[in-house]
């Protein structure tokens, strides 16, 4: 193993300290490089265990629709990874908005993306996904600005994520980003009363969400859009009722659970 080997170096190297100072100079030098490597594998590791232990929070938030995990996880590693690996740094920080957007603080999470001027980040800055990651975080600035009531600002970072997620190469990620921009013009176009467009969008991200693994809380943001749209024009008063218990039971701590049950005993004071 690596330990044996340099275990190795560092005992000749203590034996053989006046023999011969060529040699002793190259057993210094290998037991460098030696050492330097080993630190940069054990660098490797550590990175890749920390990437590992956000993607089991992304995944208990998308299964069990529980995003204070995605927040404590991210905050644990922010405060160690934001200077050591700045493309990192900015995946952490937008899925930390993301976090603060589903438990349905969107001022929060504003916050926490102005601490990165995306605009500023440079290719060298994130090595992989450059544009897919400026698009998530243009994303989550529209979904927070939705949640505000504020269209306009919320259309502004819509185009920008469209035009960072045309350019990334990543088809799977570039996938991702368009649902989650179309997911976000469904709320506006609710928002906006447009409820005919909003339908519309929302049957076709159902499709190509069907079926998808850890599909829960995207399965209880679509039906809340969905009973949005059918408490306001007045359809599906069944439907609705089914899908707002499927919201409280299955939502978890996202922000719609609240919302759905004052929906609910709204429903229940009328009739």
């Amino acid at each position: 193993t690596l330990w044996d080997i340099l275990a190795g170096l560092v005992i000749a190297g203590l034996y053989f300290p006046f023999v011969n100072y060529k040699v002793n100079f190259l057993l210094g030098v290998l037991i460098m490089a030696a050492l330097i490597w080993l630190w940069l594998r054990l660098k490797k590791k550590l990175f890749g265990r920390q990437k590992q232990k956000i993607s089991e929070a992304q995944a208990i938030f998308d299964s069990l629709c529980d995003p204070q995990t995605l927040f404590e996880e991210c905050e644990d590693q922010l405060v160690y990874m934001k200077k050591r690996h700045r493309d990192y740094g900015h995946v952490l920080v937008t899925d930390e908005a993301k976090a603060f957007t589903a438990t349905g603080n969107p001022s929060e999470a504003l916050s926490r993306l102005a601490d990165i001027n995306i605009d500023a980040v440079s290719k060298r800055d994130i090595k992989r996904g450059y544009n897919g990651t400026k698009a998530l975080y243009y994303t989550e600035y529209a979904k927070a600005y939705a949640q505000l009531d504020e269209p306009e600002r919320a259309e502004e970072y819509i185009l920008s994520a469209r035009d960072c997620a045309g350019d990334e190469h990543d088809p799977l990620l570039r996938e991702r980003i368009t649902n989650e921009i179309d997911m976000c013009r469904v709320m506006l176009s609710i928002r906006e009363e447009d409820y005919e467009n909003a339908l519309n969008d929302l049957v076709i991200l159902d499709r190509m969400y069907k079926n998808r693994p850890f599909r829960q809380r995207i399965n209880c943001m679509l039906e809340y859009y969905y009973v949005r749209i059918y408490t306001a024009t007045g359809k599906e008063p069944e439907l609705t009722q089914t899908m707002l218990d499927d919201i409280i039971k299955n939502g978890g701590k996202l922000y719609i659970v609240k919302e759905a049950q004052q929906m609910k005993e709204n429903c229940e004071n009328i009739q």
